[in-house]
């Protein structure tokens, strides 16, 4: 994030719970390859990783939030990837925020 806290780190903070960044589009930093790893750097410091989750599909980013390291949350990431490009704890909040904003339009179209 531009500004260095994000919505996974802010959300984390605020509840005190653990948290992981998941993007599907690089936001800020350059990508650099060390010890076989695609790390995100900003700056000279390192702000995340570049993961891929599915073979012959567009990687996703992956930083900090909060309370977890960067090597946990890639592992957890690529854990709740299975068989998809984004992990799918992300694709059912995806899902629920479809069915939410469909409700509230039907809402204000019937009003």
């Amino acid at each position: 994030h531009p500004y260095g806290c994000g919505l996974a780190s802010h959300l984390g903070l605020a509840i005190g719970k653990p948290t992981i960044g998941v993007a599907k589009n690089r936001l800020i930093g350059e990508s650099k390859t060390v010890a076989g790893q695609t790390l995100l750097v900003q700056n000279g410091r390192v702000i995340g990783s570049v993961v891929t989750t599915k073979e012959g599909v567009k990687p996703v980013y992956v930083s900090i939030g909060n309370l977890v390291s960067l090597k946990t949350a890639i592992e957890i990431i690529k854990h709740c990837a299975y068989n998809s490009r984004i992990p799918k704890p992300v694709l059912q909040a995806h899902k629920i925020a479809a069915e939410e904003k469909r409700r509230v339009q039907k809402k204000h179209k019937t009003l």
